[in-house]
């Protein structure tokens, strides 16, 4: 991806969410708040670091406390990999990698809430896998928030478990 088309901004904002506004939120009550004050019915409106931010683990709790379980599925995909090379150009524009034999990844990183949903999966080879690893610096940053279906997915089921009366 060229420079010029990266969104420091977005990054900045995602990258401020995990280094100061996560260890801020160490209560349920905190949590919940945060989460209910940056939502948006309207996903237009949302910035796509906020969304991705309000999507991460530490909000996998209804208002009560109760773990949402399994919200994201199994870390596993259970669609086999049907590509004979590597698709790291889904997440770096212009570049190819020879890599032909691909294992299945979250574009959006498991660890920080993506799900194992086919909308999230791409396929790189295990070098490229490897370096992408739970880095969010190989994420497309130019996505509007309604083209990432899996995105409004889970901020919906998000915002049922949150604004359901206790």
């Amino acid at each position: 991806m060229r420079l010029d088309d990266i969104s420091l901004e977005q990054v900045n904002g995602y990258l401020y969410f995990i280094h100061e506004t996560i260890p801020t939120l160490n209560s349920l009550e905190s949590r919940t708040t945060f989460w209910l004050e940056k939502y948006s019915s309207n996903h237009e409106e949302m910035q796509l670091s906020t969304a991705l931010s309000l999507i991460h683990p530490i909000f996998h709790e209804r208002n009560t406390g109760e773990s949402l379980g399994k919200l994201r599925g199994s870390r596993e995909f259970n669609k086999p990999v049907k590509f004979n090379k590597c698709q790291i150009g889904t997440l770096i524009s212009d570049i190819v990698c020879m890599g032909s034999t691909t294992e299945a990844d979250h574009c959006w990183p498991y660890s920080l809430g993506g799900p194992t949903l086919p909308t999230n999966l791409c396929e790189l080879c295990q070098k490229c896998n490897g370096q992408k690893s739970d880095s969010i610096a190989l994420y497309n940053w130019n996505l509007k928030v309604l083209e990432i279906v899996w995105l409004v997915d889970m901020l919906r089921i998000l915002e049922e478990a949150k604004t359901i009366a206790t």
